[in-house]
């Protein structure tokens, strides 16, 4: 898998009406170095990104949304679930 820059996964929160609320990415500056990760049969990629809620203070209001997990350069790898937040 190629990758255009450092940076391999992105992640995106959206409210109910699919307004881009929060983009992970945006906290962060990544090398512009390109890269490839080598996937074999049987193996599989696992990213982990964390979200602080500061990040989110002020751009998203209580109730629903969702979240939407996808690698960098190939959008139709995603995965995507519902969010509630709560006070």
């Amino acid at each position: 898998m190629y990758f255009p820059t450092a940076q391999r996964c992105e992640a995106v929160i959206r409210d109910t009406d699919g307004k881009v609320i929060y983009t992970w990415s945006e906290d962060f500056e990544f090398a512009p170095e390109p890269g490839y990760s080598y996937v074999n049969p049987g193996e599989r990629l696992n990213y982990q990104i964390t979200i602080p809620f500061q990040a989110l203070r002020g751009k998203v209001s209580f109730g629903q949304a969702s979240i939407t997990a996808s690698l960098v350069n190939y959008p139709q790898l995603r995965a995507e679930m519902p969010l509630e937040i709560q006070p």
